[in-house]
């Protein structure tokens, strides 16, 4: 190319999809006598915290999680590629690194604090740990970091595992917004179903605290996210 001729450009293509934002929500109801006391206030934040946490995990990714159209977005994990666990954790996580999509200098596993216990006690035919570098708390397991959440499925025939690329999810969130009720009824069940029984909160002077996340998730990678079930390597 002559000195003198113009610099080449680069033409963007850019193709995606658009996130539309969906909620997540968690509600805790306590008595307006309660809350008279000032380390009640405090104690209502943290369980407040911890909840909206908490669900935003499980909806992350918990395979069981289809979400609701339009409503809340389904987990990450479902629909992935998933495998039962064969009980050994060497073969699983060859399984895990053999039907993956994404970068796996990029990935990270994600489990239970059951199931990284029992990797962390797990010793092979010589009587060794080869996973020393885990614990319930997470660590490094093949060099992958390893994050433990209580929101990671577990049921009696074991736990979930997953391995999966961050950076080929794609992530949308509007905030936290908090409300207030005190003169509405609510089905007090943590885990409710069609609504029966409902209580007053007027009537039994009580008020609800809602924090309700605005998010969305998307796996843009097909096997950007894969799975493991049943996983028991007690």
């Amino acid at each position: 190319m002559s000195q003198f001729a113009p610099k080449p450009l680069g033409k963007p293509v850019l193709a995606g999809s658009t996130l539309t934002p969906l909620k997540a929500s968690a509600i805790i109801v306590t008595t307006r006598e309660s809350l008279r006391f000032s380390a009640t206030e405090a104690l209502l934040q943290k369980d407040l915290q911890r909840a909206v946490i908490e669900t935003l995990d499980q909806a992350f990714i918990d395979s069981a999680n289809a979400g609701i159209a339009g409503e809340t977005p389904a987990s990450v994990t479902n629909g992935a590629p998933a495998s039962a666990s064969s009980g050994d954790p060497r073969d699983d996580l060859n399984t895990l690194i053999s039907n993956f999509g994404g970068n796996l200098d990029m990935a990270y596993l994600v489990t239970d604090p059951a199931t990284a216990a029992e990797l962390a006690l797990f010793r092979d035919t010589g009587g060794s740990y080869p996973f020393a570098d885990v614990s319930p708390k997470g660590g490094s397991l093949l060099g992958f970091p390893l994050v433990t959440s209580r929101s990671s499925p577990r049921d009696t025939s074991g736990g979930q595992m997953a391995l999966i690329d961050p950076s080929l999810i794609a992530y949308a969130t509007a905030g936290i917004t908090l409300d207030t009720a005190n003169a509405t009824a609510l089905l007090m069940d943590d885990g409710p179903g069609t609504p029966s029984n409902l209580v007053s909160l007027y009537q039994t002077d009580s008020v609800a605290f809602r924090a309700e996340a605005l998010v969305n998730w998307q796996v843009q990678t097909p096997g950007a996210v894969v799975v493991i079930t049943g996983c028991n390597y007690a």
